[in-house]
């Protein structure tokens, strides 16, 4: 192609104007009649061929005005015979050239960032849009816009496929991306095909999921040319390698350019590393076995899937094209077809899964006396015994409100008895164990975990409001968590259909009246408890003194008893005695009358000492001053100790 041809300018702006053109039929179709995220998708790709088609137009007609400059100066050197001429001023006259050197290396990197980055923000945007949509609805009907998509993969794929062909002839390279974005819309279409085709027949709605897909790929793309701009400077570069524009993807050229994703990778490589690498003998053997192994892998990949290991606590059930069939897989090893044809939902039957309402991420464990878990169902850590916490402190990270009932604020006043308090709820339930019940859990309900997390919810609200406040923190916490599990059974079995869960075990924990009223309610506890206190003094006091009084009176009453006994007693002896003696008197007075006169003095000289004195005699004392060898036996008593004393 003569290098003054403006072709490839007229092609830049057809490529550009071809891609507004059908942005502007894809957008109205999103927008105004499919209301489709696939096709608002695939608006992206075209709005990136449009820009790209503006940058092969500015590209293509800087090399016109280069290549008529180069013209023109060897033209003068003709004319005029003489090659040093201009040769001091002629690096200063290709004004052409050098606005070609800067754009190339100038402009083009800064572009490919700054592009990049848009297209991440699009795409970013895009996804944060589609966040809030809860339900995807058509109002047109799925095959229509199948068929219209389908004339959108026609013509996008003619488009691309020409300019894919016009950009191998010289000048018109920068039309590859141009061409690689038009046949990537051409992709984003024949996806939406299948899409509303999948809709129009009722297998599933996609088509926000496949949106978010084809969302994420693209932003990909956009990682790749701000990494392509930080490679540019580093990639080494021959004399002669035409230039390859920095935004163009490498991936999507591996399936868009003519002759072959081998060839293909094979002109990345070089031109990348700047040496011919494909002509390796590594490379070579790499090209021939690429495709076996690859269809090695696929085989391998497919083999594996044909195997499903069901755990010791699991257990599954086999679909095949999505409809179940009968029975259910116990644990070990089973042979299945691969996907899409066979797949086995996997569901953990002997798990203990808990639901904990009330409250979000625990701070510490409970410390107000909860009830004590069912065996089993102990936290892993322990909380620490010797610490607390107040009721004016929260006992988790997010704590919800309950309504209880006031049983001491009847009568006072129009308002509503109730108070607030914060719980955390502990729910463990399993799947049951049975091929009814696991049906159940996997077809009843897309979400039976959530439906069952809104039931108990329900039931704990519910039951809160029946509840005594005081009740519930102290005296009755052990029933009301009797009673409340009671109520997720009944609950739980009124259901329809069922939900294929069976309760284990519900418990109370961290129960405290909510931080905001916790300091007066604590005061009102502490005026209770010295109410009570004082109470309890007084009993006391009371038990003490009339059991002093009691036993006072026993006493003197026992010691009156006891005299009057002693009393009686003594009479009744003293006239035994006296008829005894008058029987001894009848019988022998003389002898009577001796033995009361003996007895008399019998009694009288009792403990006392006599002394035999005689008045008459005279007193000789005769003294023997000689010494004793031996002491005699009348002199023993002298020597007895017990006579020193």
């Amino acid at each position: 192609m003569n290098p003054t041809s403006k072709r490839p300018e007229y092609l830049g702006l057809a490529g550009s104007a071809l891609a507004l053109a059908l942005l502007l039929i894809a957008g109205g179709v999103s927008l105004f009649w499919a209301h489709s995220r696939i096709i608002e998708t695939a608006c992206l790709p075209l709005q990136v061929a449009f820009v790209f088609g503006l940058v092969a137009w500015w590209y293509a007609r800087m090399r016109r005005y280069e290549a008529t400059e180069q013209e023109d100066q060897e033209r003068l050197r003709r004319d005029y015979d003489r090659n040093d001429l201009f040769d001091d001023q002629d690096e200063a006259l290709k004004l052409a050239k050098e606005t070609r050197r800067q754009f190339q290396k100038y402009f083009i990197p800064g572009f490919t960032f700054i592009f990049g980055g848009m297209v991440l923000l699009s795409v970013w945007g895009l996804l944060y849009r589609w966040s809030v949509i809860q339900k995807v609805s058509f109002e047109r009907s799925p095959l229509d816009v199948a068929g219209l998509c389908l004339c959108m993969v026609f013509l996008c794929l003619l488009a691309g496929s020409y300019f894919n062909g016009l950009s191998r002839e010289k000048g018109c390279h920068f039309l590859r991306p141009v061409a690689a974005w038009l046949l990537m819309t051409c992709a984003v279409y024949t996806v939406a095909v299948i899409v509303m085709l999948l809709e129009h027949f009722g297998v599933g709605t996609y088509d926000i999921q496949i949106g978010k897909v084809v969302a994420w790929v693209i932003f990909a793309f956009g990682v790749e040319m701000m990494i392509n701009f930080v490679i540019e400077f580093y990639r080494p570069r021959g004399k002669k390698d035409e230039l390859r524009p920095v935004y163009e993807s490498r991936i999507l050229y591996l399936f868009t350019e003519p002759g072959g994703i081998a060839r293909n990778v094979a002109q990345s490589l070089d031109y990348q590393f700047g040496v011919a690498v494909s002509e390796t003998w590594f490379y070579r053997f790499l090209e021939r076995a690429a495709l076996p192994c690859g269809l090695l892998l696929i085989i391998l990949f497919f083999l594996l899937d044909s195997f499903v290991m069901i755990e010791a606590n699991e257990m599954a059930v086999k679909e095949r094209f999505g409809d179940p069939l009968d029975g259910v897989l116990e644990p070990g090893l089973h042979v299945k077809w691969p996907r899409p044809i066979e797949t086995a939902r996997i569901v953990p039957v002997k798990k203990i899964q808990k639901l904990e309402l009330g409250l979000g991420d625990e701070k510490d464990g409970d410390q107000h006396g909860a009830a004590p878990p069912a065996p089993g169902m102990e936290e892993r850590k322990a909380a620490n015994p010797a610490k607390f916490i107040p009721w004016d402190k929260e006992h988790y990270d997010s704590e919800r409100k309950f309504v209880v009932a006031s049983r001491d604020m009847l009568g006072m006043g129009d308002d509503v008895p109730f108070n607030f308090t914060a719980a955390s709820i502990p729910v463990y339930y399993q799947v049951r164990a049975d091929a009814e019940g696991i049906r159940e859990y996997l077809y009843n309900y897309e979400d039976p975990d959530d439906v069952f997390k809104k039931i108990a919810s329900r039931e704990v609200v519910k039951f809160l409001v029946s509840v005594d406040f005081i009740e519930l923190l102290a005296t009755k916490r052990l029933q009301a968590k009797s009673d409340l599990e009671t109520r997720l059974q009944a609950a739980l079995a009124a259901i329809k259909p069922p939900l294929g869960i069976e309760l284990i075990y519900v418990g109370f924990s961290g129960v405290h009246p909510s931080i905001d009223v916790a300091p007066a309610f604590q005061e009102v506890i502490i005026a209770q408890e010295q109410k009570l206190t004082t109470i309890l003094n007084a009993e006391r006091e009371a038990i003490t003194v009339r059991t002093l009084v009691a036993g006072t009176a026993a006493k003197r009453k026992n010691d009156a008893m006891a005299d009057a006994y002693y009393k009686t007693k003594v009479a009744e002896a003293v006239v035994a005695k006296f008829k005894d003696q008058r029987t001894a008197y009848e019988l022998a007075p003389s002898i009577y009358k001796l033995r009361s006169t003996l007895n008399v003095i019998t009694e009288s000289l009792d403990n006392k000492t006599i002394y035999l004195i005689q008045t008459k005699a005279k007193l000789i004392f005769e003294l023997d001053f000689k010494e004793q060898i031996r002491p005699g036996l009348m002199d023993y008593d002298q020597y007895n100790p017990e006579n020193k004393k």
